[in-house]
């Protein structure tokens, strides 16, 4: 059995921004990441989790029709198990988990298509951890590589069938700002789709990206004026605006110009898509794009899996504030002893840690005084 070089997004983003930080932090190289002292992907899982939960058909533990049941779930089971570090704020970040996912199923979703979660081989396809064979052949290539062959890998969020048929990959984020100006030179947007077409062997129309702010919408209260607020910068949707208005004034018809003025503003700026603090934007790949990008992947394999390739670094003014090597970095170029640095400041890249689910069958029995059957041995 031969040795699998595993590619993933990252891979491909980090060789070419820097040849030497990708020789460090690459897991086809030496796989090292910063020491750190929390973990900054913690409430970006437990949201994912949440959803995972919420759309899974099948799913029948007690918090399916509330995902920041399955939220506080997750902290307590991360609590319980106790092998992953919790951020510093984690308790601020455990009400904004709750108050965001009350949100989404209470307000913003009701209002909109929630998408139908596509059915393969009697599996919903939530979580999809992937490994699509990439037709590389390294040893004819080069013959001393310590791999044999190439998988693609990554992880599909979910993924969801649309009225005529065609696969959309969807891809959940947390962020203090949304964006969409990023889309077209996202390398995991044609990736993704790719491996889809490859693993269903079906047409994928595309990918969804789904932005989940760091912030959460109120319906406005009267002023000590006896109004109702019509600043800019004020925290509230179309809907809660309305409620508003009308639990006030009695009706929208009733309330001051400026009030129905900014709610039409409010109006304006939400789509059966988005508002200020949930949106999905819609990617749309034809078949000539993925095509297009099994080709590049090949190209820059070619590249990647020299065994011989020449690690030189690729300096922005960025580096300071985007590469955890910086330091060492520099430390090499003039000469210090950057070896000893680099092994004092770095450890090992971890897998992915999901030890905290062998903590969810406590963490439903202290929320809901009831045993769960959750097979352990397969969390």
């Amino acid at each position: 059995m031969g040795r699998t070089a595993v590619l993933r997004t990252s891979d491909r983003t980090s060789f070419k921004g820097c040849r030497r930080r990708w020789n460090w932090q690459s897991n086809l190289r030496q796989n090292l990441e910063p020491k750190q002292g929390q973990n900054a992907l913690w409430f970006g899982t437990g949201i994912h989790f949440a959803l995972e939960e919420y759309f899974d058909p099948t799913c029948d533990r007690p918090w399916k029709a509330r995902p920041s049941e399955a939220f506080q779930a997750y902290v307590k089971a991360t609590q319980i198990v106790g092998r992953q570090e919790m951020p510093p704020d984690w308790e601020e970040l455990s009400e904004m988990g709750i108050a965001i996912l009350d949100y989404f199923v209470d307000s913003w979703l009701p209002l909109r298509d929630p998408l139908k979660t596509y059915v393969h081989d009697g599996i919903p396809q939530l979580e999809v951890n992937f490994q699509i064979d990439v037709p590389f052949d390294v040893k004819a290539m080069y013959p001393d590589s310590p791999y044999d062959n190439v998988v693609y890998s990554g992880t599909m969020d979910r993924v969801t069938i649309d009225e005529n048929g065609l696969l959309w990959i969807v891809d959940y984020k947390t962020a203090k700002v949304m964006k969409a100006s990023h889309f077209a030179n996202d390398p995991q947007v044609t990736a993704y789709c790719w491996a889809a077409s490859q693993l269903y062997g079906r047409e994928v129309g595309g990918l969804i990206y789904w932005q989940f702010a760091k912030a959460v919408p109120k319906q406005p209260e009267p002023l000590v004026s006896g109004k109702i607020s019509t600043a800019q910068n004020q925290r509230t949707t179309r809907p809660l605006y309305k409620k508003a208005l009308v639990d006030y004034y009695g009706s929208v018809e009733k309330a001051p110009s400026a009030n129905i003025q900014f709610l039409n503003q409010l109006a304006m700026q939400e789509s059966p898509d988005q508002d200020a603090y949930i949106r999905r934007d819609r990617i749309w790949k034809n078949r000539r794009s993925l095509e297009a990008e099994g080709a590049k992947i090949l190209m820059e394999l070619e590249d990647i899996l020299n065994p011989n390739l020449q690690l030189y670094p690729n300096p922005t003014f960025m580096c300071p504030s985007t590469c955890a090597f910086y330091e060492v970095c520099v430390s090499m170029d003039d000469g210090s002893d950057w070896e000893e640095q680099l092994q004092m400041e770095t450890i090992q890249r971890a897998g992915s840690d999901e030890s905290w689910r062998r903590g969810l069958p406590k963490a439903i029995e202290l929320m809901y005084g009831k045993k769960d059957s959750i097979d352990f041995d397969n969390l």
